[in-house]
């Protein structure tokens, strides 16, 4: 259940208001918070997802912030009965998160707030407000260094690359079927995808697909992360892996999984990491028997009133 936050004692002077402005980049001081954040927490202050948001839908993603400013900005895209809002604040003047985070949750009745990271500002504004987790995602790495074999997929099986404007409609169903109970993962739709495949970060060789007897099986969507740094190498994600339901126990998980990290660590990645449901404890299990071990959470709270 939710927290109830009606009776709520306000934290900040409700005299305030929150002030808004739509934008695909962020204003030069936002950067400069959201710098700062990742510095200290060691990741990235916004997910995927509310990135992308902001590249294509400026005119509803706002940057929020209340006075004074310059000291933690949120920025909220409009969902279905609500909000989705993502925090930054300066890591030197956190109570100026949690003020903002209050004066939002005043002035918008229903929303839920993703955080990134165990020591993200984003988390300790919602514990300061007494908002309820609803969920988390594990952050699970592993190192590449070591050479990587990938086993022959299972008779009948093939791996191939996915195909853009081919391959669309079989995934988006085998998408929708496997990340069922993830409805932010589960409802992408033509137009999500596309965003994706049209993303600077895309990478046509790094999109696997399981085939078996021309019916998509599987699917491995690899990523590389540059850090930007010439001395800090490059690291992999498993952007999304999925087996079809039917062909779960035939053994094609773990060649799709080894495919991708194999072909990361010939793009030069030297770690891998990816996202779980904590509540996941079948998949969580086997990216712990591949080596993966959990390294940080990501959290969603809620707020109702």
């Amino acid at each position: 259940m939710q927290q109830n936050l009606r009776n709520r004692k306000p934290q900040v002077d409700m005299t305030q208001d929150l002030h808004r402005v739509p934008g695909s980049r962020p204003p030069l001081e936002i950067a400069r918070v959201m710098d700062a954040e990742q510095q200290f927490s060691g990741r990235r202050p916004l997910g995927d997802r509310m990135r992308s948001a902001l590249r294509t839908l400026s005119d509803e993603v706002n940057w929020l912030w209340c006075d004074p400013p310059t000291q933690a900005y949120a920025v909220a895209a409009p969902r279905r009965g609500g909000i989705d809002l993502e925090l930054v604040a300066d890591p030197t003047n956190l109570s100026a998160g949690i003020e903002l985070l209050d004066l939002v949750c005043d002035r918008m009745p229903t929303g839920r707030l993703w955080t990134h990271g165990d020591k993200s500002s984003g988390r300790t504004a919602a514990e300061a407000n007494g908002l309820e987790k609803e969920r988390e995602l594990w952050l699970m790495s592993r190192d590449l260094t070591d050479p990587i074999t990938v086993p022959q997929p299972p008779a009948g099986f093939r791996f191939r690359l996915f195909r853009p404007g081919i391959d669309d409609i079989s995934w988006l169903e085998l998408n929708r079927k496997a990340f069922e109970s993830l409805p932010d993962q589960g409802s992408w739709t033509a137009a999500d995808l596309q965003t994706r495949l049209t993303a600077d970060w895309y990478d046509p060789n790094g999109f696997f697909v399981a085939d078996y007897d021309g019916q998509l099986a599987g699917f491995h969507w690899t990523k590389m992360e540059t850090s930007g740094s010439t001395t800090t190498p490059a690291t992999g994600e498993v952007f999304l892996i999925a087996t079809a339901e039917e062909y779960r126990g035939s053994g094609i998980s773990e060649p799709l999984l080894l495919a991708g990290l194999e072909y990361l660590q010939r793009q030069g990645a030297h770690q891998a990491h990816l996202f779980v449901d904590s509540s996941n404890s079948r998949a969580a299990s086997f990216y712990a028997k591949s080596g993966f071990e959990h390294r940080d959470s990501d959290r969603c709270f809620g707020w109702k009133r």
